[in-house]
Formats: structure tokens, C-alpha cells, sequence
């Protein structure tokens, strides 16, 4: 159930930050990183999850998948820290945790990046994500994704805006 509303949000801040710092021509640093979009449609929950659930966990889970999305149409601001191994490194950023998902770079240059994202299993997702550097210090992009199980299907759309704080990352851990 939160796989797919999990992938939905989260993307945006992991994959935008080590894309961004994989591929294109920006400075390291502290960035902070603006996201706003929406979702529709049901969230493709496993069959076995609402098994286990009680009809009040049920409404319950359902009324808290439907408060995040319409949390995605008010802006969400995420800092993140860029290092020069980051953008030394490549693009690498498959997270170990999730072995369905697969990312894959369509067209990449220093000013601008696309990339495939397929997910397989019960929860299938299928999205891109594009991303224009505007400059060293600012980067603006998209991302969407569908995700579904067969039954419940939800499409998720984002629209994002980076900026450059400085050199310095302070309290904000690089994601390496």
C-alpha cells in the first residue's frame, strides 16, 4: 500500500538529488530542492495487506493515502547535500532496498537529463523523470509515474525547482 505513495513522494527528493548530482553541470553544495504536484486514482494496495487489515484499519489507511495526495498539491521543500564524489561518481543511484526498480538514463547531457523508471512484482510503476539545468546554481523538472496491481491504478505528476545555497552543507547529510 505505501510502496506505490512512498515511490509517488519520496522519488522526487532521492532520485531528483542524485540525478542531478550524477549528471548534470551543477555546483556541490547545499540544495533545496521545491515539489508540488497531484495524484489520482486508487493506490494499488496488496491483497494481502487488506486481508490483514480490520473494515476501521481499512478506512483508516485509506483516509491517510488520500490526505498525502492531496498533500502533493501544496509545495514541499527538501534540502539536500550535493558532494564532489557525488557528481565525480556517476550515475549510480539504485537504492538496495528496492531490487524491482529500474532506472534508466534516455538522453543525457550537462544541461538536461531523462530518465525511465520501471518497477516490477504486485506493484507495477512506470514513470520519467526530466530534469533542465538552467545553470550551475538552478535546475527545474518533472516527474510521472503510474503505478498499479491490476486493480487500483494511481498517476502521480510533479513539477520541481532547484536551487543552489551554497558550498557549505551544514547540518545536512549527503545521501552517498
Amino acid at each position: 500500500m505505501k510502496n506505490a505513495m512512498l515511490l509517488g513522494l519520496g522519488l522526487g527528493a532521492a532520485v531528483i538529488t542524485a540525478a542531478v548530482a550524477a549528471t548534470l553541470d551543477v555546483k556541490p553544495g547545499l540544495w533545496e530542492v521545491t515539489s508540488q504536484g497531484e495524484a489520482s486514482g486508487m493506490p494499488p494496495i496488496p491483497p494481502q495487506a487488506l486481508a490483514q487489515m480490520s473494515p476501521e484499519q481499512r478506512a483508516q489507511a485509506m483516509a491517510a493515502m488520500q490526505g498525502a495526495m492531496k498533500r502533493m498539491n501544496q509545495p514541499n521543500v527538501t534540502r539536500s547535500c550535493i558532494t564532489q564524489k557525488m557528481l565525480d561518481r556517476g550515475l549510480d543511484f539504485q537504492h538496495p532496498n528496492n531490487e524491482t526498480c529500474k532506472q534508466t538514463v534516455v538522453s543525457s547531457t550537462s544541461r538536461a537529463l531523462d530518465l525511465r523508471v520501471e518497477c516490477t512484482g504486485e506493484q507495477k510503476t512506470n514513470g520519467t523523470l526530466h530534469i533542465d539545468a538552467i545553470n550551475a546554481q538552478t535546475f527545474g523538472g518533472t516527474i510521472n509515474m503510474v503505478s498499479t496491481d491490476g486493480t487500483n491504478t494511481m498517476t502521480m505528476k510533479q513539477t520541481m525547482q532547484g536551487k543552489w545555497l551554497g558550498s557549505n552543507c551544514g547540518d545536512v547529510k549527503p545521501a552517498e
